[in-house]
């Protein structure tokens, strides 16, 4: 779900940024917890940053920190800082307990196990920066899980905007952690520029995630509210939408809005992308994957030509009148699946 907003082409101002937040998280949260660096609280303080609310970074700023730690005498920007790398360990988190609840796997339970407590140290900070935040955006997701248990699924303009409201609440939060000793009507309409700014990104990148993963979530019978590849190609144009709103809202020739064009290239490109075999489609074709549920079939050379192409043993086999055709083979070794165990061949899905 997270690392969406990587540009192609990233400026120099953003990977200083990128660099910034990575030295602030490591300060936090221990080197461990790098793997977890994203490009979401890079954005948020880029965006901080364009709007005036910190001084920008000095041009010779670093743009990879190589582990270096942050000079004392350059960390005027502190809260800032750290609130966008705690941000990071937050979506971890959302992403760890989301992985572990739809999988259940050996290595989502250890993964949690691992960086559970970073996890909630991020949670305990972002509380004592910005007191009820965590229970706010916790609340966007509880109404999301909601709509995940709906039948049938909500259409995906209601769908996204729970993701739209939690990252409202985080740039806003971030937005009024200096804004709030001053009453300067520029600096409050800044606030809220930023904090809209956010909601068209949360709206985008749940838009974007149900695009891209329509095909896994159907193999793997998890939620979707698409129905179609029509719906698909709506997504991706809700998607571009979202991205093109935020992008206005920023500043004019701003590395934030550079950073979000990259992102309409990057998702115009995947929309015009033709519909291919997915990657757990793939993955069970080279029997690396196997679905629970399912018991595998080994197609012959003269089935798979036909019909095996999605690693799905169709119905055409049944009246196929070649000798070892996977209607009536089965093995271990398999590029189709039956969801039964009987080798009749009245069970071939």
């Amino acid at each position: 779900m997270f690392g969406f907003l990587s540009p192609s082409q990233p400026p120099r101002a953003w990977r200083q940024s990128y660099a910034r937040v990575c030295q602030y998280q490591r300060n936090l949260f221990g080197i461990s917890s790098l793997p977890f660096m994203g490009y979401e609280p890079a954005f948020l303080y880029q965006v901080i940053s364009d709007f005036e609310m910190i001084d920008r970074l000095p041009d010779n700023s670093v743009t990879c920190c190589r582990l270096r730690k942050l000079q004392s005498s350059l960390q005027s920007d502190r809260a800032h800082g750290e609130f966008a790398a705690m941000f990071g360990l937050f979506l971890a988190g959302v992403k760890l307990r989301d992985d572990l609840i739809d999988s259940n796997r050996w290595f989502n339970h250890l993964l949690w196990w691992k960086f559970r407590r970073q996890v909630r140290l991020a949670e305990q900070l972002l509380d004592a920066g910005s007191p009820g935040l965590v229970s706010r955006v916790v609340s966007c997701i509880d109404r999301y899980a909601v709509f995940e248990n709906q039948i049938p699924a909500p259409p995906l303009i209601q769908l996204v905007v729970p993701a739209g409201d939690g990252f409202f609440e985080v740039f806003s939060a971030a937005a009024r952690l200096t804004a709030g000793t001053t009453t300067e009507p520029t600096r409050d309409d800044s606030c809220n520029t930023i904090a809209a700014i956010g909601r068209h990104v949360g709206q985008a990148i749940i838009a974007w995630d149900c695009a891209v993963d329509f095909e896994d979530d159907c193999l793997q019978k998890q939620f979707t509210p698409l129905n179609s590849h029509s719906d698909v190609q709506s997504a991706f144009d809700m998607c571009q939408r979202e991205l093109a709103i935020a992008a206005k809202l920023c500043p004019d020739g701003s590395p934030s809005r550079q950073v979000i064009n990259s992102v309409l290239h990057k998702v115009a490109a995947r929309q015009r992308r033709p519909a291919g075999a997915s990657c757990v489609s793939v993955l069970e074709r080279w029997g690396m994957l196997r679905q629970r549920g399912h018991t595998y079939a080994r197609c012959e050379p003269i089935c798979s030509i036909c019909c095996c192409e999605v690693a799905e043993i169709v119905t055409c086999c049944l009246s196929s009148a070649e000798p070892g055709c996977c209607g009536n083979r089965y093995d271990s070794g398999s590029t189709g699946k039956t969801n039964v165990s009987s080798t009749d061949d009245s069970a071939v899905k």
